[in-house]
């Protein structure tokens, strides 16, 4: 089981986001691939951001769940 604060889910392209502007500075739909290449640049993301994804990115869980 995966110990991670982040949230993952499919969605629907006609989803529009509405985060809370005192908590969210940005957001963005982007490929998780394309994401995972940007973390590679400095400061793009934050640390807890960098670290989430890197356990994701090797869970064999999350993978199947890319799957679809």
């Amino acid at each position: 089981m995966l110990d991670c604060p982040v949230m993952v889910a499919h969605y629907s392209s006609q989803l529009q986001l509405r985060p809370n502007p005192d908590e969210v500075a940005d957001c963005k739909w982007i490929a998780w691939q394309y994401f995972l290449d940007q973390l590679a640049k400095p400061n793009s993301y934050s640390e807890w951001c960098q670290e989430e994804a890197l356990l994701l990115a090797s869970s064999e869980r999350f993978n199947k769940f890319l799957l679809g």
